[in-house]
């Protein structure tokens, strides 16, 4: 569940999320006005959240930097989200 009416609260609920809305947003980025800057960098955030959040997950390899390498890809990747769903400008405010 969204815990600020944004993004959903848990991590695994996250991984669904982002993986089910960044192919939904490339698939129609013309009818949703996406522009492919927008859909490169959410892209890139979306490979570095699949590349970091599995290893986050094993508890015999997971570090400190993985997890900072996760929580930095998440990050990035909601930031680039809410530009394109219209939550912020360009310049990280409230719109």
């Amino acid at each position: 569940m969204a815990r600020d009416g944004q993004f959903p609260g848990k991590e695994s609920e996250k991984n669904t999320y982002y993986n089910l809305s960044v192919p939904h947003l490339v698939d129609n980025m013309v009818r949703l006005n996406v522009s492919a800057e927008n859909k490169a960098l959410i892209m890139t955030g979306l490979e570095a959240w699949n590349d970091w959040y599995p290893k986050s997950l094993n508890l015999n390899a997971r570090t400190k930097s993985i997890v900072a390498s996760k929580d930095a890809a998440m990050h990035t990747l909601e930031t680039n989200l809410k530009r394109v769903f219209g939550y912020t400008n360009l310049a990280g405010s409230l719109s």
